[in-house]
């Protein structure tokens, strides 16, 4: 008995599927997990604590179950030398779990105002300390900033996507400038990093996910004399340059 012509590609199609779909279902009961327990550990451990001894493990369990391999290219910056902020380009929904592995102490971010109503991941975000932004009025957005300004100066590290989303084609947006006026305010050693292969396996707007190998590179740190004389448009083109260069 002869198949139809295109039986082999269905085939492969709907065990693609299948896998796609018990990757993503070990991912998000991996992670649900993770962001609860978390929740009930920040009521008894120190933060710092936790990074090193829940944030990071979970992360590295929650790319594992996607299928994910890692490589962290680079030289870590030294925790005692912070803080920093670090400034990503963004691929997919999987660069935050590799972020939470590869960064080596605790870090904290900013986030869109409707992320926080998510039930579990926006308790998480609150909990954690990450700051939502919210661009519905000026007085709210300049609330958000001073807050983030207020982590810097109590010693915390801040983790922005400058593009503000996750690429639809997977190669570089512009950046948005308001990372580029908390340097200025703030005058912090930035390190540029760079995510490869986020993309490929995970695309925005789809449920397909593709077992493969993501890779994260610390960059060369910018030190505050190196752009304290750049206004916010010139620092801005320097970083869109530094990553667009290192994703080439």
């Amino acid at each position: 008995m002869r198949l139809p012509k295109n039986t082999g590609r269905l085939i492969i199609w709907l065990l693609t599927a299948l896998r796609a779909l018990i990757l993503l279902s070990a991912f998000f009961c991996a992670a649900v997990i993770c962001c609860a327990l978390y929740m009930v550990l920040l009521l008894f451990l120190p933060r710092k604590f936790l990074w090193r001894f829940w944030v990071r493990p979970c992360g590295w369990i929650c790319l594992k179950t996607l299928g994910q391999q890692v490589a962290i290219e680079g030289d870590r910056p030294d925790p005692a030398s912070g803080p920093y902020l670090y400034l990503l380009n963004h691929q997919s929904l999987i660069d935050a779990f590799l972020a939470g592995y590869a960064m080596p102490h605790r870090i904290t971010g900013v986030g869109a105002d409707k992320y926080f109503k998510l039930p579990i991941w926006g308790w998480m975000a609150k909990a954690h300390g990450i700051v939502p932004i919210s661009n519905k009025s000026h007085e709210q957005a300049i609330a958000s900033i001073r807050k983030i300004e207020g982590a810097f100066k109590a010693g915390e590290s801040l983790l922005i996507f400058p593009e503000g989303e996750r690429s639809k084609t997977g190669r570089l947006q512009e950046f948005k400038k308001g990372a580029f006026h908390l340097a200025k305010n703030v005058q912090p050693v930035i390190i540029p990093c760079v995510i490869r292969g986020a993309y490929e396996s995970w695309r925005r707007g789809s449920l397909l996910v593709r077992p493969g190998t993501i890779t994260f590179k610390f960059l060369k740190p910018i030190m505050p004399e190196e752009y304290q004389d750049l206004s916010v448009d010139e620092l801005k083109k320097k970083l869109e340059m530094t990553i667009a260069e290192a994703l080439n």
